[in-house]
């Protein structure tokens, strides 16, 4: 039986922790950044290399208030109804995958609108490029010690 046991925090300057899954989520966004980048270059994905950042930038903002808030709601809304000031603590831990899903949908839409590109071509982009976050995603997950499986 192999027995996995990383310490989650890489790095630690008094108070301020670098978690690997922080680490893991910042490599997925900057690999699919490039995919994306890349993609522009051949002028696959339409909008162009110069708003290739503004789309990152749009789902990370996406991916983080959707990630919190349907953990904060769905999960864990007896405790939060009561400690209001740690809505927004994502280092003590909190995020849902299928509200980052549906917060970066939602990201995707209002760069489109914004941006007057076809959402589903947004979307399309954010699959192929998407893959890379998912696999880093699921990384930082491993090292934290929550995929389990049988012995």
């Amino acid at each position: 039986m192999m027995t996995v046991d990383f310490d989650p925090v890489l790095i630690s300057l008094g108070p301020v922790q670098v978690r690997w899954y922080g680490l893991m989520y910042m490599v997925g966004f900057l690999v699919g950044g490039q995919l994306l980048a890349k993609l522009a270059k051949e002028n696959i994905f339409s909008p162009g290399k110069k708003l290739v950042d503004s789309m990152i930038m749009h789902l990370i903002i996406g991916m983080l208030l959707g990630a919190r808030l349907a953990y904060v709601f769905i999960y864990n809304w007896d405790y939060y109804q009561n400690h209001l000031g740690e809505l927004f603590y994502v280092w003590q831990g909190g995020l849902s995958f299928h509200g980052a899903i549906t917060g970066m949908t939602i990201a995707c839409i209002v760069f489109a609108r914004k941006n007057k590109v076809s959402p589903l071509e947004i979307t399309d982009a954010c699959v192929v490029a998407g893959t890379q976050g998912i696999f880093f995603g699921r990384m930082g997950n491993f090292i934290n010690g929550e995929l389990y499986g049988r012995v």
